[in-house]
C-alpha cells in the first residue's frame, strides 16, 4: 500500500514503503473474468496464476468470508503464497458478496443454496476459460462463511481432491450459544434457533451432511478466549475420521478467530 495524491485527473506517487519488497519478490497478478450463472445473474471472479509452471497448474477455489464481503483487486497474502508454491488460485464473488445490490447480497436464510451454484458453475467455468488450469487438480478453501462453504461443498460433491476449511462453522445449533459472534447471528443469517426450529438448523448444518464426505480435509482454527466457534467444528472432525476420511487438524491457543 502506498499513498498518492489525486489532482487534474492524475495520480502522484507520496511513498515508496514497499519498493524494498517488492524488488526481492515477484509477484502474481490475477486476470478479472465476469460469467452469467445458470440463473441469468453475473458473476464477477479472477484467476491468479503461478508465474512459473511445468504444464497445466493445480488450482484453488478460494471462498471470502463474511458472506457479506467481497474479493477485489486488493493484495492478499495468501493469494501469494499459493501461487509461489505451484498453484493458481481462483476467487469469485458469488451471491452474498456485497458491492452489487442488496439482492444479490442477502442470502439470509439460503445459505448452501444459490451461492453453492454460484461457486460451483465459477469452478466450471474458470477451467474452460483458462486452459492453463489442471481441471482435475483441484482444491478448495475458505475461512469463516468461506469454512462454512468448504464444509458444505465438500458434503455435497468429491470434485476436489483436498479441503481446507478454517475458523468454520459445521454445525448451527452447537454455534448458537456458544460463539463470540453472538446468538443473534444465526437467528439472523440462517433463520432458526434450537427451539423453533431446529429442522432449518440441521438442513444448513454441513455437519449432518459429513457421511457424505470422501475429500481429505485439513482443519485450522483457534481456541482463544476471543473465538469459541470451536465446538460447531468439532464433530465434523469426528464424523470425517468415523468414515475413514482423511481428515487433519491445527489449532491455535494464542490466536482469535483468524
Amino acid at each position: 500500500k502506498e499513498l498518492y495524491i489525486y489532482k487534474e485527473g492524475r495520480a502522484r506517487r507520496l511513498t515508496s514503503f514497499n519498493d524494498f519488497l517488492l524488488s526481492q519478490v515477484e509477484l502474481a497478478k490475477p486476470t478479472r473474468f465476469v460469467f452469467r450463472a445458470s440463473d441469468g445473474a453475473e458473476i464477477e471472479g479472477w484467476v491468479m496464476m503461478p508465474n512459473r509452471r511445468e504444464g497445466k497448474a493445480p488450482w484453488v477455489l478460494y471462498i471470502h468470508g463474511g458472506p457479506k464481503t467481497a474479493w477485489g483487486y486488493g493484495f492478499m497474502f495468501e493469494f501469494q503464497l499459493l501461487a509461489a508454491k505451484g498453484f493458481a488460485v481462483v476467487y469469485v464473488n458469488p451471491r452474498g458478496s456485497d458491492g452489487y445490490s442488496e439482492e444479490f447480497a442477502d442470502i439470509r436464510c439460503k445459505y448452501g443454496e444459490r451461492d453453492y451454484r454460484d461457486l460451483m458453475e465459477a469452478a466450471d467455468y474458470a477451467v474452460k476459460a483458462f486452459p492453463e488450469l489442471d481441471g482435475e487438480r483441484a482444491a478448495v478453501m475458505g475461512g469463516s462463511y468461506g469454512g462454512y462453504m468448504t464444509n458444505w461443498i465438500i458434503a455435497h460433491t468429491d470434485r476436489f481432491k483436498a479441503a481446507i476449511t478454517q475458523r468454520s462453522i459445521a454445525d448451527w445449533i452447537s454455534m448458537y450459544a456458544t460463539t463470540d459472534i453472538g446468538w443473534y447471528f444465526v437467528q439472523d443469517q440462517i433463520c432458526c434457533s434450537p427451539w423453533d426450529n431446529k429442522e432449518r438448523c440441521h438442513e444448513k448444518s454441513p455437519i449432518y451432511y459429513a457421511d457424505n464426505i470422501k475429500t481429505p480435509t485439513l482443519i485450522t482454527h483457534s481456541a482463544g478466549p476471543l473465538n469459541h466457534r470451536g465446538v460447531a467444528r468439532s464433530p465434523h472432525i469426528a464424523v470425517q475420521s468415523i468414515h475413514g476420511v482423511s481428515v487433519e487438524t491445527t489449532c491455535k491457543t494464542d490466536l482469535g478467530a483468524v
